[in-house]
């Protein structure tokens, strides 16, 4: 796999954009000034950067309030150019704000839907350890010149950003056109334009933009950015809206309940006390994105949580009495917003030894591979089995590209089931990490 990144933002006081010279971007894009079509007023500047390491301090110093920072799966190739938390709290103590953007490899859109999933939960959680606080938007780069018969491609990759984060914590990064599609199918909330691939052009509806590549500054190499809205994304806004969550407890526009809870709380694969321990939450407050009624807990009632962990990238249950919700609000959550969970068909779930109990085809070939041109190595002779996780693969009947892993029931092999035997639903199959699967190392 490519080296995925996510950056974050600095930035600084008013700033007027026009007449402001341009250099050429420093990936292949096209570059010289893009000359100054507007005359819009900037509320910030900041910087954007990878490998050096601009002096915080010196970044303020100069102007720059906010800084855009890269999150990455951690590799020996990637693990430079990560925002880790010791950096975060240099840049915070300095007056340098974040802002989180997503690139392991520029052209990570066209990995499509279980890209995009796989690419926002680990966006979450190295975001999450960096310190970046609840509700908070990531960005997620385009980083080349998009073509528009790749635009379906690169807005499915997008809705599996979005089955994680829901969209009004999803924003992109690109040029004009890309960034102009995004928005207008509705797939991101939040926009960061470059200057390359753009003509001369700016979408309005883009909170930020790059305007110059390779500048020095404060001892570093970075590129120069706008902020034209008060909320752009950064982790410590204070105007209201869209993030944060405090101590209290409330259901924001993304419909999802920003509270307190217990830090280190364990979240189990089902609503049982009794469940396997998938995840832990540690940092507060948190999010939650639905509820449901399950075991009665030491709060009293029978109401759980679910949400994603900050541990792994897996999904699980909270038992209410570890979040600073009132009784009444455990009541109903409903009636303060939150939608109720949709669980997945009654005979197909993770029960408490972390495992899938699941309906299957009968005689169902198992695969030494997640591919069916792979060899036969064992079959499912029951109609009820097990699976231990999941992955990706190839593409089979059922229109998707998840499998199955289990232990067959002719000999001792394991091996590999395409979702289209099971009886999984297509939103199960979609993430099933989401229902506290794990997926298979």
């Amino acid at each position: 796999m490519q080296i995925r990144s996510v950056f974050v933002f600095f930035g600084w006081t008013v700033f007027t954009a026009a007449g402001f010279s341009m250099s050429g971007c420093a990936s292949d894009a096209d570059t010289g000034d893009v000359g100054s079509s507007s005359q819009e007023i900037a509320l910030q500047r900041g910087v954007d950067y990878s490998w050096s390491r601009p002096s915080p301090s010196g970044l303020r110093s100069a102007g720059y309030t906010f800084a855009v920072r890269y999150l990455s799966y951690d590799t020996s190739g990637s693990h430079g150019k990560i925002l880790f938390k010791p950096e975060a709290e240099a840049l915070t103590a300095a007056g340098v704000d974040i802002v989180a953007n997503w690139e392991w490899g520029a052209d990570d859109a066209l990995d499509g839907y279980n890209g995009g999933v796989e690419d926002a939960r680990e966006a979450l959680r190295v975001a999450n350890n960096a310190g970046m606080p609840a509700g908070r938007p990531i960005y997620f780069s385009v980083d080349f010149d998009a073509t528009p018969g790749q635009q379906a491609t690169i807005n499915s990759y997008f809705d599996g950003v979005i089955s994680v984060l829901g969209r009004d914590r999803v924003g992109g990064y690109g040029g004009y056109y890309v960034i102009k599609r995004l928005f207008d199918a509705g797939k991101i909330t939040w926009g960061w334009q470059t200057y390359a691939w753009s003509g001369g052009q700016w979408d309005s509806r883009a909170q930020l933009r790059q305007v110059q590549n390779g500048v020095v500054v404060a001892g570093g190499e970075v590129d120069i950015d706008e902020a034209f809205t008060e909320d752009f994304g950064q982790w410590h806004y204070t105007g209201g809206g869209g993030g944060g969550g405090g101590g209290d407890c409330s259901v924001h526009d993304d419909h999802r309940l920003y509270c307190g809870n217990t830090s280190g709380a364990a979240m189990r694969a089902t609503m049982s006390g009794s469940a396997a321990v998938v995840n832990h939450l540690q940092t507060s407050p948190s999010w939650f994105d639905c509820w449901g009624t399950g075991e009665q807990h030491a709060g009293g009632n029978t109401t759980w949580y679910h949400t994603l962990g900050d541990d792994t990238s897996t999904w699980g249950w909270l038992p209410g009495v570890n979040l600073n919700t009132t009784s009444a609000f455990d009541a109903d959550p409903s009636a303060h917003g939150l939608p109720r969970c949709s669980l997945p068909p009654s005979n197909c779930a993770v029960q408490g030894d972390g495992k899938l109990h699941c309906g299957n085809t009968g005689g169902a070939a198992m695969y030494a591979s997640t591919s069916s041109s792979s060899s036969v190595v064992n079959h499912l002779r029951t109609t009820t089995s097990w699976f231990d996780c999941w992955g990706t693969g190839e593409q089979h009947a059922g229109g998707n590209t998840t499998w199955y892993h289990t232990l067959g029931d002719d000999n001792g092999n394991w091996g590999w089931v395409p979702a289209v035997n099971l009886n999984t639903s297509s939103a199960f199959d979609g993430n099933p990490s989401y229902n506290a699967l794990k997926k298979c190392n």
